[in-house]
């Protein structure tokens, strides 16, 4: 068979070399044997399928009810130069098509469309020129508008950018060639590519894509049905694959009781698996589960037998009890032939007394999923969760859910998810917010859902009065928008925003006075906005300051302390300087999480592959540290409250995000140890000053027991541990989770915190900590740069949209292409070489290179070794680089963007504006963005400027003309996309000619 295959090539491709076939090049092919896996992917796998099999003249095809199949563009498709082909079976002929529909579509740039107004398919290519803008190339054929149903037929497509030809075969004859320059050779898209699309039910069969021209003869051999002698070649020919172990242990969800994952100490929880033969050949095993705590200590463990056929599969519930508190994983390892491995296959939370759900007085507020029939607010009223900010996952105070249209306001049907909360006496922090489409004061389009756009105040005031009468009694207290410096929530100016506030506040106040007040979930960059707002009055109207600050896991307590102290010291000053009373207002935080890995990290490498996972994440154990020092230390700096965000289920994944559940529904460690710190805490007082010990790294801190006496909590820094005395009056010590540890006389303190209760009073427990003994066990203590040393540069807030997107949604846009210079300079003046091309006294061959973070936003900073020396973008200025280009155009992104962060810096950056980058959306508009000095950003040499937007990073350089070390400086800027509903194409980064000289390093990008 293979031998009668290879000659019936050979015959019919007498052009190609001996050595070629059609596997060569071959990226991508999908023939449907089996629709959840494609059987080449030199990329990402394409997720599973679901449709009818269906016989094709190549072997198997799945049949779409108008629906698109989708595969991952990276390394399974070139944009340079390439070729696609695929079977295709219409379920009704094709002109009965009324509306547009494409029938393949890679890389954004490169599409097949039905356009139906003119019965042709389109072989659409595009790309971005300078001073044109986005402009696609049309090669119309009428051939395929006269397909019939249920009639199979060939496509294959072919496409060279640097000929700036193209190619379109219908059933193995050529209909279409084509020459344009309407073609990017680097674009990558959206990072999808997909065959078929809504409206157009058809069948596909053997997707195939190259990264060369396919030859005419190859086309017709693929039309005439030679899929079968493709398969066979490509089974001959396929590299080694991986072989993974036989047997598959999977985790599944709790989707339906997610409640039932947390239990008390000693009762029964069954963790439910699926265990699947993926070989050729039975499978008899037996399966060792062991139950692991959080330090990875075995509690229990049990056998399974297995005994599969080929492909079978069978679902088992596993049960276990714990004896004490904390969060415990099964684990299987995997024992006999094919089958060795470790898989985490899911877990659980124990937790006995855990705080009141209807504790007012409670610091801790959450972000609890309350839809799917508040199942997962009965999981949040086990862990003892009470407050909840009505945001995204409650919506029930939203205007666009109140009023979606004018006129009456439909209350019962937006408060149905309120009853689960009614259950457990969940206290709520209302939010006004979410313009509807109807009441913009500038005229929009009806549609459903929210807009940014500041609203008609009659209408604004009306939503006010009726929402705050109708939940007076049940909600107290409301907070006025959400992030309005992020122009998706608001796009009105910081002063029309003072307006906002002003009328709600009293509305709200007409409507009920004993309500409290706050504005307005601030994040904490753009200090210049939050001061233009104080200046309007925003802050003379409302009672709380609501701000969203991070503790960043990734850093000290030290740090944070110190970007804390920034950060409320901004708005206290500010609220007290613009505020009614000339008083500093209090500060609650409304919206933040603690950004770490899944506890269940040993997964199957099918669904989770470990190679996604970034170099720097926190992982699930540091995350639960974390979220304890970061909840303690912001109480402690006078914050009243926090709501942490969020809790709903996520898929499968190893890449590190602010989700407190497992993609099981359970809980992470990081939920429960913030459930057991609450509890600790109920209804205690905070006492200060907290201790600080910089010679062993120690902090400690105490609260007013409700009872009697106090409690405290103590951790040391990172690689730091010590040994002290123990107070006076110790009644316990407990770990992480509130298990009692063994009494002792000394406490040995290390990064997890220790809690305590003691008899004594709050204030005599901290000064026992302040002058006590130290003994170090172990020390990790940095040096403090000399004060002559320090950068000019205070301690800066994160980025809010990179923390919270995490891994998954952000993305590096590839500046390889485009790069022209590198960071070292060894001969300035040369018109080549690196950074402002003054030489090797003036250059910044001290950046760090590789993947940083900076400001919580990850970067891809390019290394010289392997771009050919080259790693920056750097432009015209006529100081020092002259010879550079003015504009470097058509960097391409793709897809829908929530925001860009650019690092960036400026030689001879006097103040003015000095370039700009011009966006490029799909539908043809654009957005610019000017660069300006000191806004968003400012000379490498200059340190941290009051006005300015951006965040500078300091960089230590010992190469100086002075012969001496010296802080030099880049700026990471956040770009706020103003059309996020539309596909960003591209960017052109451009000079505006003068002295200044703009350096692109970096940019990063985050979706929704």
């Amino acid at each position: 068979m293979c031998l009668r295959i290879l000659l019936r090539l050979f015959l019919f491709l007498p052009a190609l070399a001996a050595s070629e076939s059609l596997n060569d090049g071959l990226l991508f092919y999908w023939d449907f044997s089996d629709p959840s896996k494609a059987r080449l992917a030199t990329g990402a796998l394409p997720a599973p399928v679901s449709g009818r099999t269906v016989d094709a003249p190549c072997g198997q095809g799945i049949e779409m009810e108008g629906d698109a199949i989708r595969a991952p563009v990276v390394k399974n498709l070139t944009p340079q130069a390439g070729s696609a082909a695929f079977w295709v079976r219409p379920a009704k002929e094709v002109r009965e098509l009324t509306a547009d529909a494409d029938l393949f579509f890679g890389s954004d740039h490169i599409r097949l469309r039905f356009y139906a107004p003119s019965r042709v398919l389109h072989f659409m290519t595009g790309t971005t020129k300078e001073g044109v803008g986005f402009k696609w190339n049309y090669a119309a054929v009428k051939e395929a508008w006269n397909w019939e149903a249920n009639a199979w037929h060939h496509v294959a497509l072919t496409w060279d950018a640097d000929a700036g030809v193209k190619q379109l075969y219908l059933d193995g004859k050529l209909v279409s060639e084509t020459r344009t320059e309407w073609m990017n050779p680097k674009y990558t898209g959206n990072k999808t590519m997909s065959l078929g699309a809504s409206g157009f039910p058809a069948a596909f069969a053997q997707w195939m894509a190259w990264n060369r021209v396919i030859s005419a003869a190859e086309a017709a051999l693929l039309a005439q049905g030679g899929g079968k002698a493709t398969a066979e070649l490509k089974r001959l020919a396929a590299p080694p694959q991986k072989i993974l172990p036989a047997l598959r242990v999977e985790a599944l969800p709790f989707a339906d009781d997610p409640a039932a994952t947390v239990v008390k100490p000693g009762q029964s929880v069954l963790l439910p698996i699926l265990v699947s033969n993926r070989s050729g050949a039975r499978v008899a095993a037996r399966l060792a589960l062991r139950l692991v705590d959080f330090w990875d200590r075995e509690a229990s463990r049990q056998d399974l037998a297995v005994d599969l056929a080929p492909g079978a599969w069978k679902k088992e519930s596993i049960p276990w009890k714990a004896p004490r508190n904390g969060s415990f994983k099964m684990v299987a390892d995997l024992e006999g032939p094919g089958t060795n491995g470790r898989r985490d296959a899911g877990s659980f939370a124990v937790l006995d007394g855990p705080a009141s759900p209807s504790n007012r007085e409670s610091f801790f507020g959450h972000h609890v999923n309350s839809w799917y029939d508040g199942r997962y607010i009965e999981q949040a009223a086990r862990l003892g969760q009470g407050w909840m900010r009505g945001h995204n996952m409650l919506q029930a105070t939203w205007w666009c859910q109140v009023q979606p249209e004018p006129g009456a306001f439909q209350f019962a049907q937006a408060s149905k998810n309120l009853e689960y909360l009614d259950r457990h006496g969940m206290p709520i922090l209302g939010q006004l917010f979410g313009t509807p489409t109807w009441a913009a004061a500038s005229p929009l389009p009806r549609a459903k859902g929210y807009t940014g756009l500041p609203p008609r105040w009659d209408d604004f005031a009306r939503y006010v009065r009726e929402t705050v009468s109708h939940y007076k009694g049940r909600i107290s207290h409301w907070e006025i928008g959400n992030e309005p410096e992020v122009s998706v929530f608001w796009r009105g100016s910081p002063e029309e925003f003072a307006e906002y506030c002003r009328i709600a506040y009293q509305e709200a106040k007409a409507a009920d006075p004993a309500c409290l007040v706050m504005a307005a979930g601030n994040t904490t960059p753009p200090w210049v906005w939050h001061e233009r707002a104080a200046k309007a009055g925003a802050w003379k109207w409302c009672d709380v300051v609501s701000i969203h600050l991070t503790y960043n896991a990734k850093k000290s307590t030290e740090a944070n302390e110190r970007e804390f102290a920034s950060v409320l010291g901004h708005f206290r000053e500010l609220s007290a300087q613009y505020g009614a009373t000339g008083k500093p207002l209090p500060i609650w935080n409304s919206e933040t999480g603690i950004s770490d890995s899944p506890w269940l990290s040993d997964l199957d490498p099918d669904t989770a592959p470990i190679e996604e996972a970034l170099p720097d994440q926190v992982r699930a154990e540091l995350g639960a540290i974390r979220v304890v020092q970061g909840e303690i230390l912001m109480q402690a700096m006078g914050i009243e409250k926090h709501f942490l965000y969020f809790q709903t289920p996520m898929k499968p994944s190893v890449l590190e995000d602010v989700d407190t559940l497992e993609y099981t529904g359970a809980p992470r460690p990081k939920a429960l140890t913030r459930a057991v710190l609450d509890a600790f805490l109920a209804k205690a007082v905070p006492v200060g000053p907290y201790v600080k010990r910089p010679e062993a790294g120690l902090w400690a801190f105490a609260w007013r027991a409700p009872s009697g006496g106090s409690l405290a909590a103590l951790w040391c820094e990172d690689g730091n541990r010590v040994v002290l005395e123990a107070p006076d009056g110790l009644t316990a010590a407990l770990d992480l989770f509130g298990t009692p540890k063994p009494a002792a006389a000394r406490l040995e303190i290390g990064e997890e915190p220790v809690f305590l209760r003691v008899s004594r009073e709050a204030t005599a427990v901290l000064a026992h900590f302040r002058h006590a003994r130290l003994q170090s066990v172990a020390r990790k203590i940095e040096a403090a740069p000399i004060e002559t040393d320090r950068p000019d540069l205070p301690a800066l807030p994160d980025f809010v949209a990179a923390g919270e997107a995490g891994p998954a949604k952000t993305f590096f846009v590839d500046l390889a292409p485009f790069a022209n210079f590198g960071f070292a300079d060894e001969i300035g003046g040369d018109g080549k070489g690196g950074w402002t091309d003054e030489g090797p006294l003036n250059d910044l061959r001290a950046m760090p290179v590789g993947f940083q973070r900076y400001y919580n936003v990850p970067l891809r900073i390019l290394e010289p070794a392997k771009n050919g020396g080259r790693s920056i973008l750097v432009l015209k200025g006529k100081a020092t680089t002259p010879s550079q280009p003015a504009a470097i155009p058509g960097i391409p992104i793709g897809g829908k963007v929530r925001c860009l962060y650019f690092l960036q810096a400026a030689g001879w950056g006097t103040p003015g504006t000095i370039g700009q980058y011009r966006f490029h959306y799909e539908d043809g508009s654009t957005a610019v963005s000017d660069l300006t000095i000191p806004g968003n950003t400012h000379n490498w040499w200059n340190g941290w400027a009051k006005q300015e937007s951006a965040k500078p990073v300091a960089i230590r350089a010992t190469n100086t003309a002075a012969g001496k070390p010296a802080w030099r400086y880049v700026r990471v800027w956040e770009w706020q996309n103003p059309k996020q509903e539309i596909p960003l194409v591209s960017f052109d980064f451009i000079s505006a000619g003068g002295p200044q000289t703009p350096i692109l390093l970096a940019v990063t990008g985050v979706r929704w």
